[in-house]
């Protein structure tokens, strides 16, 4: 069994990555204080475990923090990471990504040993109520490609190297826990 080791870093030095062109999926309230970058696989387990905790801090902050969500498939370890993060941006592409990104953690286990995985993934979208054949012509192309391959980019400049990093309004955490995130949240809000 291999243990899950989260590392918390916090690096004030680094101003986080800034935005490319593509747009990247928004939770939250466009005009929150806190901005809350997240750098993520979906075959990750550490990311699996985060989203939850992520959810809950956005909750104990109503109307204050908002999440970015980035695309980072670590490919040498998670083969079916960039895979999933391309599904992600097609149900994006139908204004759809949230719902598909708990999916995609919630049945993580179904789907990162799997091999055929558009039939796995088309099948989640049917089941979102997302149109099939839109979702099934994205996959094949590769109109995806271009963001996710942004979001790696972004994170190779802010020295992202691991998954889940998140940066609180420009500051690094790496896999923090509840604690931690919520307490980086209400120090950027002054409480």
């Amino acid at each position: 069994t291999i243990g899950l080791i989260a590392l918390i870093q916090l690096n004030t030095s680094n101003t986080g990555p800034a935005q490319g062109l593509t747009l990247d999926p928004v939770r939250g309230e466009a005009t929150a204080a806190v901005t809350i970058e997240e750098y993520s696989d979906f075959q990750c387990p550490a990311c699996k475990q985060l989203y939850p905790i992520i959810k809950q801090v956005l909750q104990a902050f109503p109307g204050q923090v908002k999440l970015v969500y980035n695309d980072f498939p670590l490919r040498t370890i998670h083969p079916n990471g960039a895979a999933a993060a391309e599904a992600g941006q097609c149900a994006f592409a139908q204004d759809a990504f949230w719902e598909y990104h708990d999916l995609l953690f919630q049945r993580q286990a179904d789907w990162s040993p799997a091999s055929e995985l558009d039939t796995l993934f088309i099948g989640y979208a049917v089941e979102l109520g997302l149109d099939q054949v839109t979702f099934s012509t994205c996959l094949a192309d590769d109109t995806t490609l271009a963001s996710i391959t942004e979001d790696e980019s972004e994170g190779k400049q802010a020295s992202v190297n691991s998954t889940p990093t998140v940066f609180v309004n420009g500051e690094r955490l790496i896999g923090p826990t509840y604690d931690e995130l919520y307490a980086a949240v209400a120090d950027q809000l002054g409480q």
